[in-house]
């Protein structure tokens, strides 16, 4: 059973550093292991507030796979002058369907797909920012494998 709870937020700007890259999104395990040893380096990981994010620059329904961009990204304050690979990206301020899942990792679609009709369901239109994913636990440690995750999709 999934645990699910699909609510609206409204959120500010959110700095974060990320790698971006294009590409089938089932290779991003090297990028988010290149971000993970840099944010440890930087001793962010230390943080109880450390999380992961992924930015979808691109609708994934409607590009080619291998056209497909996308970012890993973890939230920093503006402490932070980024250089090399990796770069200051920004989340959006703006309103924001956010549905909070506790799921195994054939469940994402399933679950993007409930945030959509949702947000459908719920007469609410979509908004322009991009969409993002947004990780609170190491699925590899959970007991039952599971990510905690939220499931982040602009509206108006």
């Amino acid at each position: 059973m999934t645990k699910e709870l699909i609510t609206v937020k409204e959120l500010e700007e959110i700095k974060l550093a990320g790698i971006t890259c294009k590409g089938e999104l089932g290779n991003c395990d090297s990028y988010y292991e290149k971000l993970l040893n840099w944010a440890k380096e930087n001793n962010l990981t230390q943080s109880p507030n450390f999380k992961l994010i992924t930015i979808y620059h691109d609708n994934v329904q409607m590009t080619a796979p291998s056209e497909v961009r996308w970012s890993v990204c973890t939230p920093i304050d503006n402490n932070y002058d980024l250089q090399g690979y990796i770069k200051t990206l920004f989340i959006q301020k703006g309103k924001y369907a956010v549905g909070h899942f506790e799921i195994t990792e054939d469940l994402f679609q399933q679950s993007w797909n409930k945030v959509v009709d949702w947000i459908r369901d719920n007469n609410y239109e979509f908004g322009t920012q991009e969409s993002f994913e947004v990780y609170y636990n190491d699925n590899k440690t959970h007991p039952e494998k599971k990510f905690i995750v939220d499931l982040v999709i602009p509206i108006k």
